[in-house]
C-alpha cells in the first residue's frame, strides 16, 4: 500500500500508547506528539480485516512497542487535527507521475472503490494507492457509527 504524501506530517516509530475502553475497534488508543494528543488507527484492521489491538491494562496503559520493530505511525493532517495510522512498515517515499497511476480494479465492492485511487508498479510489484480524504472520511464515519451503537 501508499499513502499519497500531501497530509502527512511526518512518520514516527511507534510511542507510549493509551488504550482507550470500550473504544471503537478500529482505534487502537491514543499517543501524545510534542504535547499534541493524537488517536492512533489500525490501517491494517481496515484494509485487511486482521485486528491485532494491543492489551489495555486496568489502569488504561498500553505496553509499548520495542523500537526494534519495522511498525510505524503515519501522522496525517486532516480537517479535525491530527491523527495517526499504525503501520506494519515503512519501506520507500517515492516520487510517481500521475500517469503511471492505474484505474483501481472493478472487481472491489463501493467500500473498496473510495479507498483506492489507484494502483502503480514498483520494483516488480503492484502497489495499492490509497486515497487519504477518503480513508480519513471512513474512519470517521465508522467511529460515530460505533459510538452510536
Amino acid at each position: 500500500y501508499a499513502i499519497p504524501i500531501e497530509q502527512v506530517k511526518e512518520i514516527i516509530r511507534p510511542i507510549g500508547l493509551t488504550g482507550i475502553p470500550r473504544g471503537p475497534a478500529i482505534l487502537l488508543g491514543i499517543i501524545s506528539l510534542r504535547g499534541v494528543i493524537v488517536p492512533l488507527f489500525d490501517l491494517k484492521q481496515k484494509l485487511t480485516g486482521i485486528q491485532e489491538k494491543p492489551e489495555i491494562y486496568a489502569d488504561g496503559a498500553v505496553e509499548e512497542v520495542s523500537a526494534e520493530t519495522l511498525r510505524r505511525n503515519i501522522i496525517l493532517m486532516s480537517g479535525g487535527g491530527l491523527l495517526g495510522l499504525e503501520v506494519d512498515s515503512v519501506t520507500d517515499v517515492i516520487r510517481i507521475r500521475e500517469k503511471e497511476i492505474e484505474s483501481a480494479p472493478p472487481l472491489l465492492d463501493s467500500d473498496g472503490q473510495d479507498l483506492i485511487k489507484g494502483v502503480f508498479r514498483f520494483k516488480n510489484r503492484m502497489v495499492i494507492l490509497l486515497n487519504n480524504h477518503n480513508m480519513i472520511g471512513m474512519i470517521e464515519r465508522e467511529i460515530h457509527a460505533d459510538m452510536a451503537a
